[in-house]
């Protein structure tokens, strides 16, 4: 291991590492400092194998500095080994600079996973290199499902495939910035717009290498703007209905004053006309003129909210029954007529003459849009709306229970042009003299007044339906009373020993015949497990969900009769003391205090 020669590099690092000279014949083990790695690596190298490693080597500061180490055999002319090349580059700075790169290629990946923008890369093929995890969770596919893949392949519709690769090619020619908007498909098939700003990514010799797409999902964002339109355009409708009503209103009040002094007069002028005077013909006409306005003035208020109404507690199907004769009669024997009423629906709080003016109205709208032959069908539909919903016309509706009146006809239709305008008071596609304009805005003003909503669905040719909704009457709550117990078929010293743990909180009823309970039954049944298969079949009939507590022992068609329980049934092993009793009954009758 004598030293036979060295370069400047050589004595210098020694000198700086080691605070001592290097001479020709020094031992170089005296620069080694883990002796069995580098004399395992000097036997190799005489055996002419040439090797290279990386290592750590301290300094007589006993600081550590990475080196490439290499062991290089020289031969003679014959092949032998004469001696041994030993090379030491520091690679301590490129250590360095490799472990920074490292760590900003780990902290460009952790910033390009969590930033919630959508980033791709792509080379100038189209296909992607990167996808960042908003682009995963956007599209539910991970970076290796893509990586390699055509994206206007994989994300966009096939109609969008020639716009969308020219504008990729433009932005490489160009190499300057450009924003566009498409749609991207997800796994799913949901799709999502995206706004996107692309730009170019050159190599060393100023050539395009990647494209870099940076994308924001914009769908809720123009979701909410439409739905912004929509609910300014509500608001608009609505308060131009709003002054309609109420200028409708005050023009029908006025003009009712007149028609009084109108009636009045024609009234007394007929009277003072002697018998079979030819003016008292012209003096009937006018009278009937003036039921026609009242009748039409009437409607207007309707419209206004400006007449009495007697709102009452009424049955939705009643008023319609009641009203079906004058409607058939009204559409005439070539309409064929369906009713079909929901059973047991709740009932409304209604003026139940503003109910028959609806259906009136509706039924001769859909006769007028018929030809000579049609149908109309009238249905009634319970409706829960679990949360609050929007229609147009009517803006926000609170959630609960609904009843839906569904007219449907199949008449000419309406078309898109005509169908923003149907509830307009006075708008009409009749013949003139053939109608006021009025009959909608009254349905319109009827439903308005009942917090309700009316959706429409119609196309030319097709018929269409009117869906009416009013809110359901709401369920009046009980007010709570004082839980009932009973005992069955339990022995008198039981029974005394229950009525002392439970009376002073609970009536108590020793009970001897469960056929009495039908009508009316405890709010909970304390009886012995035995008598489970009689109670199944005498009682939960009619009271399926009937409280009851189940006092038993240990015997095994006890335990089977266990198994077979429901929800509401519980079971108390005997013996138990009078604490056990009150708090199995309290957690039967009162689940929710009892968890608190």
């Amino acid at each position: 291991h004598s030293v036979q020669s060295f370069n400047h590099r050589a004595a210098l690092s020694v000198r700086e590492r080691f605070d001592h000279p290097l001479k020709p014949g020094d031992n170089f083990e005296r620069f080694v400092t883990r002796m069995d790695d580098f004399s395992h690596s000097f036997s190799l190298a005489l055996k002419g194998q040439s090797l290279s490693k990386e290592r750590q080597i301290k300094g007589a500061d006993r600081q550590e500095f990475t080196y490439q180490l290499s062991y290089l055999p020289i031969l003679n002319a014959a092949g032998q080994v004469m001696e041994v090349c030993f090379m030491a580059m520091d690679v301590e700075e490129q250590r360095r600079i490799r472990s920074q790169l490292q760590q900003d290629q780990t902290f460009l990946s952790t910033l390009l996973d969590t930033v919630g923008a959508l980033i791709v890369v792509m080379n100038t093929a189209g296909q992607i290199v990167r996808f960042n995890r908003a682009c995963e969770q956007l599209t539910g596919y991970t970076f290796q499902e893509v990586q390699g893949q055509f994206f206007w392949e994989l994300f966009l519709t096939p109609e969008e495939h020639p716009t969308v690769m020219s504008r990729f090619q433009k932005i490489i020619q160009s190499t300057s910035a450009e924003e566009s908007t498409h749609v991207w498909l997800g796994r799913d098939g949901n799709p999502h717009r995206i706004a996107w700003n692309h730009t170019v990514m050159l190599n060393a010799m100023g050539q395009v290498e990647y494209i870099i797409g940076t994308g924001i999902d914009i769908t809720a964002r123009e979701q909410a703007e439409k739905a912004l339109r929509e609910s300014e355009e509500m608001l608009r409708q609505s308060q131009k209905m709003e002054a309609i009503g109420h200028l409708a209103g005050g023009v029908a009040h006025d003009f009712n004053n007149l028609l009084v002094g109108i009636m009045g007069y024609s009234q007394l002028l007929l009277e003072s006309l002697p018998a079979g005077s030819p003016l008292s013909t012209h003096i009937l006409e006018i009278q009937k003129i003036c039921e026609k306005a009242r009748t039409l003035t009437s409607q207007l208020l309707i419209f206004s909210r400006k007449s009495k109404s007697r709102v009452q507690a009424v049955s939705l199907n009643q008023v319609i029954q009641h009203m079906w004769p004058l409607v058939q009669r009204l559409l005439g024997e070539h309409i064929e007529c369906h009713l079909a009423l929901a059973p047991s629906l709740p009932l409304l709080e209604a003026d139940p003459m503003h109910l028959e003016q609806m259906i009136l109205n509706l039924s001769v709208n859909a006769r007028d849009a018929m030809s000579y032959n049609g149908f109309l069908t009238v249905e009634t539909v319970p409706v829960h709306k679990p949360e609050p919903w929007t229609t147009p016309l009517f803006g926000v509706r609170a959630a609960g229970d609904y009843l839906c009146l569904r007219v449907k006809d199949s008449g000419c239709g309406i078309g898109p042009e005509t169908l923003d305008h149907i509830f307009d008071p006075f708008f009409t596609t009749k013949e003139a003299g053939k109608g006021t304009g009025l009959g909608l805005a009254i349905v319109y003003g009827i439903v308005r007044d009942y917090k309700g909503a009316i959706a429409v669905e119609s196309e030319p040719g097709k018929g269409a339906q009117f869906e009416i909704y009013l809110p359901a009457q709401k369920r009046q709550v009980p007010h709570p009373s004082t839980p009932t117990i009973g005992c069955y078929g339990l022995d008198q010293a039981l029974f005394l020993e229950i009525s002392q743990a439970l009376s002073a909180d609970y009536p108590l009823s020793e009970l001897k015949d469960l056929s009495a309970l039908n009508p009316s039954p405890p709010s909970l049944l304390i009886t012995d497990l035995l008598y489970a298969p009689e109670i199944h079949a005498e009682l939960y009939q009619q009271h399926p969900e009937l409280k009851t507590l189940y006092l038993a022992g240990y015997s095994d068609i006890e335990m089977a009769y266990m198994d077979e329980l429901q929800p509401h049934e519980e079971v108390l092993i005997k013996p138990f003391a009078l604490a056990d009793i009150q708090t199995r009954v309290k957690r039967l009758l009162h689940p929710l205090s009892a968890t608190l």
